[in-house]
């Protein structure tokens, strides 16, 4: 249990991990990343450990910013599950939707951001990750 006195979930742990793979893979510090998504770098910090969930929208961000798709986060999370415990079937279909739901909320994103584009006004969607990588 984390000082908020609720369980660290097997899936936020392994979406912490896949950041923290993907952050030391390019060689960037905590603080890297954390200023490019305009956090502190000890929020980061909580979700690379699982100490908070990670929401959808931040998943596009951090996936803009690590050069990868948000579907690279929920890589072998079922494994990891079993792993851990054993997921019930309504979990795994759970995971699913959520992940299906993330994808979708990018692709979203990045469609509104064209047409409004192609239509000549600013983007209104999802704005890009805030400062840049050190």
């Amino acid at each position: 249990m984390n000082a908020q006195s609720h369980p660290i979930r097997v899936e936020d742990q392994h979406i912490g991990k896949q950041i923290k793979a993907r952050r030391e893979t390019f060689g960037l510090t905590q603080s890297n990343i954390a200023n490019a998504l305009g956090i502190s770098f000890q929020q980061l910090q909580k979700y690379e450990t699982g100490a908070n969930h990670t929401s959808g929208y931040r998943l596009c961000y951090l996936a803009k910013i690590l050069c990868c798709g948000p579907d690279y986060f929920f890589e072998g999370i079922g494994v990891a599950i079993e792993t851990e415990r054993m997921a019930s079937r309504e979990e795994a279909v759970m995971l699913g939707y959520m992940r299906v739901i993330c994808l979708q909320q990018c692709d979203l994103s990045d469609d509104m951001n064209r047409r409004w584009e192609a239509a000549g006004r600013p983007s209104q969607g999802v704005p890009e990750p805030k400062g840049t990588l050190q």
